[in-house]
């Protein structure tokens, strides 16, 4: 059996906590906060459909994003 450990949605200098993990095993990923201004458009919590956190206007910070990520 193999296991992985992340620091993804763990961290506990979120203000806005952490992730929540469901009865069946499945969690829900809560991405820490933006530090400094981008270029970049960047995302806040309730776009991402996570409204109900305590911060839900806080700027994301999606690492790793998918979206311009290309592999070397």
């Amino acid at each position: 059996m193999l296991g992985v450990l992340t620091n993804v949605g763990s961290s506990d200098s979120n203000p806005n906590g952490r992730g929540r993990i469901f009865k069946d095993y499945t969690f829900e990923y809560l991405p820490i906060p933006e530090q400094r201004k981008t270029a970049q458009k960047v995302s806040i919590y309730r776009d991402l459909g996570l409204g109900h956190v305590r911060y839900p206007d806080l700027p994301v910070h999606l690492d790793p994003e998918f979206q311009t990520y290309r592999a070397r």
